[in-house]
């Protein structure tokens, strides 16, 4: 089995991304993968994940594949531009496995590609994203108010940090 790299730059997951459940298992420069437990309030009326949520996991895993950057002191923050989704099958139980790669760009877009997996390792949809990287002056007001959320998502009443 392929040994996974633990990524060497850490960002504070955003409030969607937390709510949404997914987890960064693997990202190094080009690559990236997500993972999330299926949970009911990822599954549409007819009980199956939701392809807004598939989608989802494309999306986040491909911004993270083109975003790490082991030169810089953090990752690059980006804004998507396109995603082009297909679904080609669907499940209601386990945990969904999304991997990205960038597949080309430049210095100020970038192109990646991803699918989504479930625990068998059938293939339950797969994208094809165009993303454009944020400016520096975008990152830093971005890194400061996800830092912020994160203090304060972190404490209880009375000043007590959550488990």
């Amino acid at each position: 089995m392929a040994q996974r790299k633990r990524p060497r730059h850490t960002i504070p997951m955003a409030t969607f991304g937390r709510h949404v459940g997914y987890r960064v298992t693997a990202w190094r420069k080009n690559y990236a993968e997500l993972s999330m437990k299926i949970e009911p309030k990822h599954l549409n009326r007819s009980g199956r994940v939701h392809g807004g949520v598939m989608m989802t996991l494309i999306d986040a895993a491909c911004g993270y594949a083109g975003s790490y950057d082991p030169a810089a002191p953090h990752p690059r923050l980006t804004s998507s531009l396109s995603i082009t989704t297909n679904f080609l099958a669907n499940t209601d139980r386990g945990t969904l496995r999304t991997i990205a790669r960038r597949t080309g760009g430049g210095r100020s877009l970038f192109f990646a590609r991803a699918e989504v997996l479930d625990g068998a390792g059938t293939r339950l949809a797969e994208g094809v994203c165009t993303f454009r990287f944020r400016s520096e002056e975008a990152a830093k007001a971005s890194y400061a108010r996800l830092l912020a959320q994160g203090a304060r998502d972190n404490k209880k009443p009375g000043g007590k940090k959550r488990p």
